[in-house]
Formats: C-alpha cells, structure tokens, sequence
C-alpha cells in the first residue's frame, strides 16, 4: 500500500488471516528490504493450557534453530512473577503458558532482513489453567543473517491464531 503524500511514518498491512493449528506456523517471504521494523499482532490464538509458545527466524522457508536467540523478561500470573534470562537458545520463547482461549500477543521486530542482529520486543496477554498471565520480553538474535521467515512452534500445538503483520514505513 502507498502512503498518502506528507506522511513520513506509518504502519503498512502486508498481510493478515487465520492459521490454523499445525505443529509449525509458518509465515514465509514476510521480511524485505521495503521495511526496517514489523508489528505482528495475534489476536484469539488457542492452545493447550500451558503452553510454551516459541518463534524462530529464518530464510527459504527453512527455520535458523541454531544457539544464537537470547532473551530476558518479566512474567505475572496469578500469585506468581518471575524473571528470565536466557543467554543461548535455539528459538525465542515468548509466552510462559499460553492457554486454550483468548490469549493476544504483539511483537516489534527490528532489523530482520538487515545485515545486523534481529531485536524483538513482545508482550502477551492471556488465560491458562490457573487464571490470567502476562509477560513482556526482550530478545536478540546474535547473527547477521537476513532474514524473510517467521515460524511459530509450541510444546503443544501452538493452535488456531488470527494474525496481522504491518510494516514500518521508513520515515
């Protein structure tokens, strides 16, 4: 989509729908050299409750599962909160324990299809066994690949999940 005549930052749709649950989401040819940053928003995804919900980066549809993800944050959920720091991962854990309903996630990811390493923020919202949980993380990926892929993998099947996927528009 063009962006009307005086606008210098906007968010552009690339793509948005339904996945529905496999064992992998994919999301190929999304990164491209038109956009430095992404917003990806998932709205009413489902699981099974307690759920650990994963993403990996990649090219050709082909995910990058080597140690390189690193990522640390902050987790609630009901009487509980709890930090994490993780300096060597094989894909970046976002949700803690996503549940079987109602669960929302947003993510920023800066510098995929770029020769520098990947950063992305993402806060969760949702439900699980237990009652409510939240989490906001931060995460690097420690190569300076440049990617066009996104997959979404879980402990359990990551389940069904609207999604949207904007581009920043370079101001």
């Amino acid at each position: 989509q063009a962006v009307p005549t005086g606008i210098n930052s906007a968010l552009v749709l690339i793509s948005s729908g339904t996945a529905t649950g496999a064992a992998t989401l994919s999301f190929t040819n999304v990164f491209s050299s038109t956009y430095d940053s992404y917003k990806i928003i998932f709205k009413r995804f489902a699981t099974t409750n307690n759920t650990e919900m994963y993403m990996t980066l990649g090219t050709s549809n082909t995910a990058d599962t080597g140690a390189n993800y690193v990522y640390n944050g902050l987790t609630a959920q009901a009487s509980l909160t709890s930090t994490a720091t993780v300096t060597s991962a094989t894909a970046w854990v976002w949700a803690s324990n996503a549940g079987a309903a109602n669960n929302w996630a947003e993510f920023t990811i800066s510098n995929p299809n770029l020769a520098l390493y990947t950063q992305m923020n993402s806060n969760v919202l949702g439900n699980y066994s237990a009652g409510f949980y939240s989490n906001i993380r931060w995460h690097q990926l420690r190569t300076t690949t440049q990617y066009t892929d996104f997959f979404i993998t879980g402990n359990n099947n990551p389940g069904d999940l609207d999604y949207a996927i904007y581009g920043y528009v370079k101001s």
